[in-house]
């Protein structure tokens, strides 16, 4: 199986910037209440929002190897969104990986995992979604799955569909219907 596909379908700029200016709880309403990730993915920090197109990954808890590889990878306006195995004692995710997505001007972060470095974070004014905050770092040893299907928050994402995320939420819009 091939773990990293490079070349993905990615939705019009136009299309991203159009469901910007929309409420994640009215999107979810207008799909037929599907695509809302589980409330347990929450907000950073108060009055955060993103909008881009999903690159999406697999990893190992406690292992921010595929993390970095995604960030290399990715292009800007792309949110990465990423499978970490839901483990809330490792924060694969901090202020240097913030910084170089912020030079890439990447739209943001949503993981069923943990960040850290939240402060850092907030003042860099980076768009992160995530279950928990911990201080704990991590190691890089593990290969996962980029541009595949997954599955975060009781939510499928495929590569590029876009995410949408604000106060309430985030909410998954399949490229395919958007």
């Amino acid at each position: 199986m091939v773990h990293i596909y490079t070349n993905i379908k990615r939705p019009h700029p136009d299309l991203i910037k159009d469901f910007a200016t929309q409420s994640t709880a009215t999107v979810h309403e207008v799909m037929g209440k599907r695509g809302a990730v589980h409330s347990s993915i929450k907000p950073l920090y108060s009055g955060m929002r993103l909008c881009g197109s999903a690159l999406t990954l697999r990893g190992h808890a406690a292992d921010n190897l595929m993390l970095l590889k995604a960030l290399d990878m990715a292009q800007a306006n792309d949110v990465i969104v990423a499978d970490l195995g839901q483990l809330s004692e490792a924060g694969p995710w901090g202020e240097v990986t913030t910084v170089q997505a912020k030079v890439k001007n990447l739209g943001g972060l949503v993981t069923n995992g943990s960040i850290r470095d939240s402060l850092a974070i907030k003042e860099l004014n980076f768009p992160v979604f995530c279950k928990s905050v911990s201080i704990k770092g991590t190691a890089k040893d593990s290969l996962g799955y980029i541009n595949h299907t997954i599955s975060i928050g009781d939510t499928v994402v495929n590569p590029g569909d876009i995410v949408l995320g604000d106060e309430d939420g985030v909410v998954i819009i399949p490229l395919e219907e958007a």
